[in-house]
């Protein structure tokens, strides 16, 4: 179980038709922090993960390429820590949006493949 405290809430991103990431960063009871990454659509948190460290950020758009953003890709957000990073970003097609996270290590020889963690439709 997470254990919260010391919570603090930012919101960040461009928000592209009423959809942005908002992060929540906190430590847990083993004092590592970590990030609880929302997802808001229309002012409604729809979905929501859990990562170690709080270095969750927006990407600049020179670090598409070396991080391999996918083209069409919306509000890529990334964040290392201790070795390890996530990559998470937006895929819209038609009113269908996907969330695709991919997860890294520098230890490793090849990184996880891209994979929808969730899905949502607009009108």
């Amino acid at each position: 179980m997470l254990h919260l405290y010391a919570l603090v809430l930012t919101a960040f991103f461009q928000q592209s038709g009423g959809i942005h990431w908002s992060i929540a960063v906190t430590r847990g009871k083993d004092d590592v922090p970590k990030s609880v990454i929302y997802l808001i659509v229309n002012k409604k948190s729809i979905w929501y993960t859990v990562v170690e460290g709080n270095a969750i950020k927006p990407m600049d758009r020179e670090l598409w390429e070396p991080w391999r953003v996918p083209k069409g890709a919306m509000q890529p957000a990334f964040r290392w820590f201790a070795g390890a990073g996530d990559l998470f970003y937006l895929k819209k097609t038609g009113n269908l949006y996907r969330v695709f996270h991919r997860s890294m290590d520098e230890g490793a020889t090849k990184d996880e493949p891209d994979r929808a963690v969730f899905k949502f439709t607009l009108k």
